[in-house]
C-alpha cells in the first residue's frame, strides 16, 4: 500500500467519523505528498513513454513469442501512461471536494468527499501498480543517453524578460552530457538556453535556466535540440505561455507540446503528451466554502 492510499484510507474514515479536523490533516498530508512527489511523478512518465518509443516493433522474421513478449512490454510501458494522463484531473477533483468539507466544518459536501475520495484511491492504486509493472518492463529496453523536457512548474510568462526553471529528465541508460540549443519559431518570444545539460546520470532529473524575452502575449513552442557525443540528436518541445500584463489574463497552461525524437537512423517519433497540473479548481472551491461558511454563520 502507498503513502498516498493509505493517506486516503485515513481521510476517508475520518469523514465517516465526522471528525473534521482528522480530515483536514490528512487533507493536508495528501497536498503535501502530492507537491513533493509531482516532479519525480512527471519525470517516470517521460522515461516510460521513451522506453515505449524506443521499444521495436517486432520483425515478421521473430518467432511469435518474441512479438508478444515485445507487444506485451509495450503494453505495460503504455498502462503507466493511461492512468497518470488523467489522475491530476481527479486529484484536483478530490482537494476542491476535501476544501469545501472542511471549510464548511463538515456541513457541506460529506458524501461527495468521501465518495471522490474512495474512487481517487482506486486510481492511484492502478496507478501504482502500472508504475511497478512498467519499472519492470523498462528494464529489459535499453534506451541510449536521451534528455526529455518538461512543462516549468510556473505554467505561464509576464510580457519581458525572465528565467524559467525547466526541468529535464535523462531516460536513457547511460550518462548524459549533451549540447543543446533552444528555439522558438515564432515572432514574439526568445530563448536562450545553456550551451550543454549534465552530465545526468540514468533517471536524473535536474532543471536548466531558460532565458526568455517576450514581446506579446501568447502561446509559444520552444523547441530543444541535443546533440550527444555519438553524433545522435534527439528533440523535444513545450508550450510557454507569455500572459500580457494589461490584460491580466492568467489561464493554466495545461499542455505540453508535441516532442520529436530523433532516432539513430534519421526517423522521428511523435511523442504527444498532457500534463494537467495538480491545483484545477481549488481556487474556485475555496471561494465556494467560504461562501458557505460565511453564509451558515449568518443564518
Amino acid at each position: 500500500m502507498s503513502e498516498i492510499t493509505t493517506l486516503l484510507d485515513e481521510f476517508v474514515s475520518a469523514v465517516e467519523d465526522d471528525d473534521v479536523e482528522a480530515a483536514s490533516t490528512a487533507v493536508s498530508d495528501i497536498t503535501s505528498t502530492y507537491e513533493d512527489s509531482a516532479l519525480s511523478e512527471r519525470a517516470a512518465a517521460a522515461r516510460h513513454r521513451t522506453k515505449r518509443q524506443t521499444e521495436p516493433v517486432a520483425k515478421r522474421t521473430r518467432t511469435e513469442w518474441i512479438e508478444q513478449d515485445v507487444r506485451d512490454r509495450r503494453d505495460k510501458l503504455q498502462a503507466f501512461q493511461d492512468p497518470h494522463a488523467g489522475i491530476s484531473v481527479a486529484r484536483s477533483a478530490f482537494l476542491g471536494q476535501a476544501e469545501i468539507y472542511t471549510e464548511t466544518d463538515g456541513a457541506v459536501g460529506r458524501e461527495s468527499a468521501k465518495t471522490i475520495a474512495e474512487d481517487l484511491r482506486e486510481l492511484e492504486s492502478e496507478a501504482q501498480t502500472a508504475r511497478e509493472e512498467a519499472d519492470s518492463a523498462a528494464t529489459d529496453v535499453a534506451v541510449p543517453p536521451t534528455v526529455r523536457v518538461m512543462t516549468p512548474e510556473t505554467g505561464e510568462l509576464s510580457v519581458g524578460e525572465t528565467t524559467v526553471a525547466v526541468p529535464v529528465t535523462n531516460a536513457g541508460d547511460q550518462s548524459a552530457s549533451p549540447s543543446l540549443t533552444a528555439s522558438v519559431e515564432s515572432s514574439g518570444l526568445s530563448v536562450s538556453a545553456p550551451e550543454a545539460v549534465g552530465p545526468l546520470s540514468t533517471e536524473e532529473t535536474t532543471t536548466i535556466s531558460l532565458s526568455a524575452t517576450a514581446e506579446s502575449a501568447g502561446s509559444y513552442t520552444a523547441r530543444f535540440e541535443f546533440d550527444y557525443e555519438d553524433d545522435r540528436v534527439t528533440t523535444d518541445a513545450i508550450v510557454l505561455t507569455v500572459v500580457g500584463e494589461a490584460s491580466g489574463e492568467r489561464a493554466q497552461q495545461t499542455e505540453r507540446a508535441t516532442g520529436t525524437q530523433a532516432t539513430e537512423n534519421g526517423g522521428s517519433d511523435d511523442l504527444p503528451t498532457t500534463e494537467v497540473l495538480v491545483g484545477t479548481g481549488v481556487a474556485t472551491a475555496a471561494g465556494l466554502a467560504a461562501y458557505l461558511k460565511k453564509s451558515g454563520d449568518e443564518g
